[in-house]
């Protein structure tokens, strides 16, 4: 270990170490702009669903609307809105644990990828392969359970 303590994001709180007690503001923005980039590499990196570019529906179907007016490279911003929309103490230095309602998210959000899964998995062998599917449902399951620890 490098003796650097980063705050990690969980349901009980943040693990507040040196940077988070000095620069709260530099990690919050740090957040934002990591959200931009992963929507981006998930929205237009191969052109097609793959494992690293999965297309997700929270900025295609923006993506769709947007296009209409060529701003379609607008919906990488979206998970930005909901993000600072959903927490807006942390902007303000007001909040230092994520909200309650954040336990409920996820329990919701769990089960719907549950139900999701168990729906499309026979779509998903046929059109993309059974190791694109077992793969893709793996990192659903590393990242589920990454967020409720």
């Amino acid at each position: 270990m490098l003796g650097l303590a980063f705050p990690l994001p969980s349901i009980t709180g943040w693990n507040t170490g040196p940077i988070m007690s000095k620069y709260p503001r530099l990690l919050v923005f740090a957040s934002c702009l990591s959200l931009v980039a992963v929507a981006s590499i998930g929205l237009f990196s191969a052109g097609v669903p793959t494992i690293y570019c999965p297309m997700p529906t929270l900025t295609v179907l923006p993506a769709f609307v947007l296009s209409q007016w060529r701003l379609h490279v607008a919906a990488v911003l979206i998970p930005l809105v909901l993000f600072v929309a959903w927490s807006p103490g942390l902007m303000k230095n007001k909040q230092s644990k994520l909200p309650r309602r954040t336990i409920g998210l996820l329990a919701a959000f769990s089960i719907l990828t549950a139900v999701d899964f168990s729906l499309e998995w026979k779509y998903g062998v046929e059109y993309h392969g059974l190791e694109h599917t077992v793969t893709v449902c793996l990192i659903n399951v590393i990242w589920l359970g990454s967020f409720g620890w």
